[in-house]
């Protein structure tokens, strides 16, 4: 039987299945493209001095996390909504975060940035991240604020009337 023949309903099942095979390709094609992001990592902060060290709080970690902006929106981590908890345990921090997305390409620097910050208080002797995406991130995490500055194009790259 030729295609010209055939039943239109098989015409588009098969059309469907076609469609269906070359999604599958591209989400294995970025499943194997996403960079490896261990769900946990641990640094240990060499400028750590027991004996001058002060108490951290919840507040200076936040201050930290302040100074870590998102390179594509220009959001800091906290105003993005990326930080679940934070737990101080002593002089040890560890964070329960997420991404905005699984496959982010900025995840890597991102958390270098937070390492780097966070050491920048040498009252921490310890930074242990953990990676979830349960929940996972929504535009609803952004912080009122930020999200006014967004739609308003009042941070740089950003640019004005975006679909936020």
């Amino acid at each position: 039987m030729s295609r010209k023949n055939a039943n239109p309903l098989q015409n588009k099942a098969i059309i469907f299945m076609a469609c269906l095979g070359i999604l599958a390709l591209i989400a294995v094609s970025l499943y194997k493209s996403t960079p490896e992001i261990p769900a946990v990592q641990v640094w240990k902060n060499s400028g750590y001095n027991p004996q001058i060290a002060e108490a951290i709080s919840e507040g200076s970690i936040r201050d930290l996390l302040n100074r870590v902006r998102d390179p594509e929106v220009d959001l800091t981590v906290p105003e993005l909504g990326l930080i679940y908890k934070t737990t101080i345990e002593g002089s040890k921090v560890h964070l329960l975060m997420t991404l905005t997305t699984p496959s982010c390409p900025w995840s890597s620097q991102l958390l270098e940035d937070i390492r780097k910050s966070i050491f920048l208080s040498k009252d921490v002797s310890e930074l242990k991240i953990t990676i979830t995406f349960d929940p996972p991130w929504t535009i609803n995490r952004i912080d009122p604020a930020a999200m006014n500055r967004l739609k308003g194009g009042t941070i740089p790259g950003a640019g004005g009337g975006s679909a936020l």
